[in-house]
């Protein structure tokens, strides 16, 4: 195991050191009945359900981006295609997320000017967050949040050329 994964082991509440050295572990579902109470977990398996994925498109209209509750960062890819407009993007408030969690929303978009993308936490009728409109140059665009336990925060954007 890397020593930078080490060290986040041992500075994590949930994993702690326990974890540090182990090559697996043994989760405990009290709720199973019988031998499934107990099953075996490789560490590197642990460590990819702690980052999620997902990609979507937009054409039109309002997308949600769901970060997983055991997630600690989540990539959503969003293609966007279509006229100028303005679409709300949610960041869903799943029950259960914890503070410090990380969501990158990268933004893949058109040589079309005036796509308005409007980042909104919760719901689509929730606080504003940040915007971007799109111009002709087709430069996709990177966004992150960090949640804080009770709602999305604005990290940082990205504006990048598209290769």
């Amino acid at each position: 195991m890397s020593s930078q994964l080490s060290q986040l082991l041992a500075n994590n509440p949930v994993a702690g050191s326990l974890l540090q050295l182990a090559d697996g572990f043994y989760l405990y579902d009290s709720s199973a009945a019988g031998s499934n109470k107990s099953a075996g977990v490789l560490l590197s398996e642990f460590v990819k359900s702690l980052r999620t994925r997902n990609a979507q498109a937009n054409a039109a209209g309002d997308s949600t981006v769901t970060v997983g509750v055991l997630s600690l960062i989540h990539t959503e890819v969003i293609t966007f295609s279509g006229a100028a407009r303005t679409s709300k993007m949610v960041l869903a408030i799943p029950a259960g997320l914890s503070a410090g969690v990380r969501a990158c929303v990268r933004c893949v978009v058109p040589a079309t000017a005036g796509i308005t993308v409007d980042f909104r936490n919760g719901t689509a009728g929730g606080t504003q967050i940040t915007f971007f409109t799109t111009d002709d140059s087709g430069d996709d665009k990177c966004v992150e949040f960090e949640f804080d336990g009770a709602q999305w925060n604005f990290l940082r954007f990205d504006a990048y050329a598209t290769p």
